[in-house]
């Protein structure tokens, strides 16, 4: 933004436990019944965190800007905007070992794809669509 953020905008700024999740070396749970978890996702922006919505025998990957595409992540290729490529190459190995043993549906922001995958539930590496939940 070429302007200061909004009077209003207060973000909390949130601490992750050293806690595994799957390959995420830390991890917060932001519901009762730990459906719903933030995970690191650095290399794009210093910081950045996912959300991991776990439905039933699937995940929802919310990436924000992990990767542009699920393509870019799956081929591990840095984006032209990466404040530190080798971090973003680790989370795209990090969010690739999690679809492995989790089928996880990968819904980066700017992917064009995400809403055709999210539908149906389509998982990483599927081919075929998912039922949803």
């Amino acid at each position: 933004m070429n302007r200061p953020w909004p009077a209003w905008f207060s973000p909390t700024v949130i601490d992750l436990a050293p806690a595994r999740f799957g390959p995420f070396p830390a991890s917060r749970t932001l519901t009762a019944a730990g459906d719903v978890t933030l995970v690191p996702v650095p290399g794009h922006t210093p910081g950045q965190l996912a959300v991991v919505v776990e439905e039933g025998d699937h995940s929802i990957f919310l990436a924000g800007d992990s990767s542009y595409t699920q393509d870019a992540m799956l081929r591990g290729t840095a984006d032209g905007v990466a404040a530190d490529e080798q971090s973003e190459l680790l989370t795209h190995r990090r969010i690739r070992a999690y679809a492995e043993t989790t089928p996880t549906v990968y819904l980066p922001a700017h992917d064009p794809e995400s809403a055709s995958r999210l539908t149906p539930r389509r998982t990483v590496g599927a081919s075929a669509p998912r039922a949803a939940a």
